[in-house]
């Protein structure tokens, strides 16, 4: 508003215009986060909320009725949005306000790691099919049960090792 009056004006003297520029330029920085930053604590919230419902969506939303396990490479773009969301997280300086935020989602990554270490288990050593795991039945394997067993506990143990590091890396920074 200020702006566009100032540009508008038939009152051209350098100060008019020199106002409301710079109360455009505050707005921006106001609605861009001061340079930027609010912006990478956007990016954060949104993709590691993002990354949890992926993986949510990848268990319970198959598409098939017989328990169709090809669902399970979801695994893929969670690893995608945590690793963004990790590097948002690194790089915002509202670290508190960010953290704060994702607090909610973190108990579902508890409930992930424990899908993912039962997963591995049945998978790797009593030999189940993926099928199997995710619906409670006897199914045949799918062919991709070492891939499965080998993706999801890298990137729900993962998450939480790289949650840590990006922690103690911001910790010695401030």
């Amino acid at each position: 508003m200020f702006f566009r009056e100032a540009l508008l004006s038939r009152e051209t003297t350098g100060r008019k215009i020199y106002f409301g520029i710079s109360v455009f330029q505050n707005a921006t920085n106001i609605a861009f986060g001061f340079g930027g930053h609010m912006v990478w604590s956007g990016i954060c919230i949104l993709t590691f909320y993002l990354g949890a419902l992926n993986t949510i969506l990848a268990r319970v939303a198959g598409t098939c009725t017989q328990g169709d396990a090809s669902r399970l490479w979801g695994v893929i773009f969670s690893t995608l949005f945590y690793l963004l969301a990790s590097y948002a997280l690194f790089r915002t300086r509202l670290f508190r306000t960010s953290v704060i935020a994702c607090l909610p989602v973190l108990p579902k990554n508890d409930w992930q790691a424990w899908f993912s270490i039962r997963l591995l288990i049945e998978v790797l050593v009593f030999q189940s099919a993926a099928r199997s795991v995710l619906e409670g039945m006897p199914f045949p394997e799918d062919g991709n049960e070492t891939a499965f067993a080998t993706l999801w506990p890298t990137m729900s143990l993962g998450v939480l090792f790289v949650m840590v590091l990006v922690y103690l890396a911001r910790r010695r920074v401030q």
